[in-house]
């Protein structure tokens, strides 16, 4: 395997997970848009001594989603503690890229002795969409196939993770020394979730992103439409259609992790210095969402209203 571009990288490390969260819209296009409203996917945790900010990330973006609100901003300046998901500033390539090998096929055996003539079609597909051979993307296992096609998608589609939230974040914590960056889970924790899948559900993974390759750019649009209306609801409710008729998915990718993020905010409650904790979206929405969780432990939790 060549090595892996550093765009690449970020983008296999963050975008990945999100991509599989969006496997199963029939079709966004269809969708009625949001109504904008002065909220954001932002959120103010406190208690009697502390305040913790919790950010819901897009992890990958474009120039529309920026400059972002003034509230979210001064918040990010006044906190001593940056907490995301992974730092994907500081990927180390060589690490991830041994991880990647590990997904795939050793000697002979490839993709197609594992899956049905329907998928060796789809993958014919995606590799036209693409405009790429398909014999190396063969010795690729399910769920590194996964990540890699809508990541290879997104990229030809103008989604980039230089203008997700969690770089802009990492970027200005970068110029600030004395602001501590926080990892809740780490890039290859995350992979570690996607290869231990079983092979159910990584055929379901791989068979799902396949049919969505043509239909990714809608997708991030509706997204991105959701996630500046700042409706959590809707947000939600939308979440929960894209993994309709996969709950145990739903559990590994979503819920399953939420309980750690909510860990972190209120470690950064009870110590010294304001947190500024970054997650995707669909992590902070829900009733098993974090901010749901916090609530439930006792804390204050309020929707950020917007001046703009």
């Amino acid at each position: 395997m060549k090595p892996i571009h550093k765009k690449t990288a970020q983008l296999i490390g963050l975008v990945g997970l999100m991509v599989i969260q969006l496997l199963s819209v029939p079709n966004l296009a269809a969708q009625q848009k949001p109504t904008p409203t002065k909220k954001a996917m932002f959120w103010k945790v406190s208690n009697k001594d502390n305040v913790v900010y919790l950010l819901g990330s897009i992890h990958a973006g474009n120039k529309e989603m920026y400059p972002l609100a003034k509230e979210i901003e001064a918040a990010f300046a006044e906190s001593t503690t940056l907490a995301v998901e992974a730092d994907i500033t500081h990927i180390d390539q060589q690490k991830i890229q041994a991880f990647m090998m590990k997904g795939m096929y050793e000697g002979d055996d490839t993709l197609w002795n594992h899956v049905n003539d329907e998928t060796k079609v789809q993958m014919e597909k995606a590799c036209e969409l693409l405009a790429m051979a398909c014999a190396p993307l063969g010795k690729m296992k399910p769920w590194l196939l996964s990540v890699m096609l809508p990541a290879m998608a997104m990229m030809k589609n103008g989604m980039d993770p230089k203008y997700g939230i969690d770089q802009h974040f990492l970027e200005l914590a970068a110029k600030t020394p004395t602001k501590r960056i926080l990892e809740i889970e780490g890039a290859e924790f995350q992979f570690k979730i996607l290869s231990s899948l079983e092979g159910s559900l990584q055929e379901e993974s791989l068979g799902s992103a396949l049919s969505q390759m043509g239909n990714l750019k809608d997708m991030f649009q509706t997204m991105r439409d959701l996630w500046m209306s700042g409706d959590a609801d809707a947000m939600d409710s939308w979440m929960k259609k894209t993994m309709a008729g996969s709950e145990n998915m739903r559990k590994i990718m979503l819920d399953g992790r939420n309980p750690a993020m909510a860990d972190a905010a209120e470690t950064l409650l009870k110590s010294k210095g304001r947190g500024f904790v970054v997650v995707g979206a669909g992590h902070l929405v829900g009733r098993e969402g974090v901010a749901r969780l916090l609530a439930g432990r006792g804390y204050k939790v309020e929707q950020v209203a917007l001046s703009q």
